[in-house]
């Protein structure tokens, strides 16, 4: 490839070629012409020195950071729990895997080498279920979900990483210009080069998944054992578009936006402190203060559920989110699209959820049944804050009669349990009153 000072110095050799030619007289003879090629290469290598001086120009950083040569200089702004040493050996990532049949690094080494792995059974479905919650995550945060190119030019690669990181890390593609990509971060960033981003469009949040290539040069002593320092994984990315004053709002945004999952402490230390964590919060405001999804038990699950059954039960119920249905106003329907039913709820779980649910309904009387879906987004439904839904109820095609109304939530065909007594529940519908249908 050619550089932009042979570019530049081509063009402006053509121009005094055409010049010469219609004056009938060799190029040599055209004035100036040498001083014009100095002036060029002249400007363009001050640009070309400007442009390197630019590319290794860092990031603009917060002014909270401090400053410092290396991480050594790092401050803890926050810190979650103590940390604590375990009463056992704690098995090595690759041994848990190995116990499941779950990854064959052995074969993968024979057919690639080094850094390379196969997952297999139980284990590969947990890395894509891992990879499948992330994404939906963040499509529930608002995001806009994105599948990148997975190679890119050397000139967003030079405009995402310095060369020397690039060596470290990229691997080309023989004979063309063309990187396999490190992290999705380089194709997504690079979606904006040279581009002009209208205001108004901001902030552009986007999540992006895509699998990673690295060489790792450098990396030897770095932790090299099980699946760490790996030339091919994959990962879900959180990227945001915005102006610069808004930056550290969204870095706090996108790190608090990650699922919350809780591990309790050993028990012994937990029960020693009477249950209670860093300066004097309790287990279950600390748990709703951060809206828990997930929560397992460290060391000693038989003694938690002996001895703290109540908080167990008590947590259990309300991780994630737990719907109610408080009250219900369910009118005579007619046989059209423009009923209107209403729904009181409330989510009495810590969090809200993060996957889109199927809410429908079910007229039923002794001659069949009929389902209608309704028009509803669960993830909206949020903890601590009830609230009433207006649903349309398109009863067209529904005989006159007298109907049990039951109302049920699905993922698919799987039925969400509501918090309504199991004696209500047929089918993955509850029975939540009676009402007729009549003709118009």
């Amino acid at each position: 490839m050619k550089s932009d000072i042979e570019i530049a110095r081509s063009i402006e050799l053509e121009r005094i070629e055409k010049i010469a030619e219609k004056a009938g007289v060799p190029v040599e003879s055209i004035n100036n012409y040498g001083k014009n090629i100095a002036k060029v290469n002249e400007k363009l290598i001050d640009e070309e020195k400007i442009k390197k001086i630019m590319m290794v120009i860092p990031q603009m950083i917060d002014d909270s950071v401090p400053i410092g040569p290396d991480d050594s200089c790092n401050v803890e702004v926050q810190r979650f729990g103590d940390a604590t040493v375990p009463e056992f050996e704690i098995p090595y990532h690759t041994e848990i895997m190995e116990r499941f049949d779950g990854i064959d690094m052995d074969a993968a080494g024979r057919v690639a080498g080094n850094g390379f792995y196969y997952l297999v059974g139980d284990i590969a479905r947990l890395h894509e279920g891992i990879i499948a919650y992330a994404r939906d995550f963040m499509i529930g945060k608002g995001f806009t979900y994105c599948i990148p190119p997975f190679m890119i030019r050397s000139s967003v690669v030079t405009g995402v990483m310095s060369f020397a990181e690039m060596e470290n890390m990229m691997y080309k593609i023989e004979g063309e210009d063309l990187y396999l990509i490190g992290t999705s971060e380089h194709s997504m960033i690079g979606r904006y080069i040279d581009q002009m981003i209208d205001e108004e469009t901001l902030p552009q949040t986007l999540t992006s998944y895509s699998p990673c290539f690295r060489k790792e040069k450098g990396a030897h002593g770095i932790e090299e054992r099980g699946v760490y320092r790996i030339h091919q994984f994959e990962k879900q990315e959180m990227i945001v578009i915005c102006k610069p004053e808004d930056s550290m709002m969204w870095f706090d945004k996108l790190w608090k936006n990650a699922p919350t999952a809780i591990e309790m402490e050993h028990y012994g230390f937990v029960h020693a402190h009477n249950d209670h964590f860093r300066d004097g919060l309790t287990a279950i405001e600390a748990f709703k203060r951060c809206h828990a999804t997930f929560a397992g038990f460290h060391g000693y699950p038989r003694k938690w559920l002996e001895n703290e059954f109540y908080l167990t039960e008590y947590c259990a119920n309300r991780l994630g989110y737990w719907y109610f249905i408080t009250g219900a106003c369910i009118p005579e329907l007619t046989d059209t699209a423009y009923n209107i039913i209403t729904l009181d709820m409330e989510n009495r779980g810590w969090a809200r959820a993060y996957w889109p649910y199927d809410l429908k309904l079910r007229l039923k009387n002794e001659e069949g049944s009929y389902i209608i879906p309704l028009d509803a987004d669960n993830r909206e439904w949020l903890p601590d804050n009830p609230f009433t839904i207006d649903l349309r109820v398109d009863a067209r095609g529904v005989p006159a009669g007298e109907y049990d109304v039951s109302i049920g939530l699905f993922e698919g065909e799987r039925p969400i349990k509501l918090a309504i007594k199991e004696t209500a529940l047929d089918e993955g519908f509850y029975t939540i009153g009676r009402t007729a249908v009549r003709t118009v």
